[in-house]
């Protein structure tokens, strides 16, 4: 199974692609430095060509409430406008810092919070 990890390069990204290796995925570590930017959507549709997986794992640089909020909201965004012109893609994961708010959930996307 293909999977993409975007937010590779983090703790937990990292962490996350070695594990799925051990497991015999064939994993695409996908981040800034490697040219995929989920904020500006960078990279994005060649990353994402024949995934079955997508598991979302990156950060917002800033822990300000609205900074968080912005992030995550055009993240989100560009990797769904991404996935569905990729077409492939089965599932999708995001892990992120808490918010306060629900505001993210009231984007139509079938994304997993497992940040609370």
């Amino acid at each position: 199974m293909k999977i993409v990890v975007v937010g590779a390069s983090g703790r937990l990204g990292k962490r996350l692609v070695s594990k799925l290796r051990e497991h015999g995925h064939e994993v695409v570590a996908a981040s800034r430095s490697s040219g995929v930017n989920a904020v500006t959507g960078e990279g994005l549709a060649e990353v994402l060509v024949g995934a079955q997986v997508v598991v979302d794992v990156t950060s917002s640089p800033s822990f300000e409430d609205t900074a968080v909020l912005e992030f995550f909201k055009k993240s989100t965004q560009k990797l769904l406008a991404a996935e569905a012109d990729a077409g492939d893609c089965k599932l999708k994961c995001v892990k992120g810092q808490k918010l306060r708010s629900n505001e993210l959930l009231n984007l139509r996307h079938s994304y997993y919070d497992f940040s609370t």
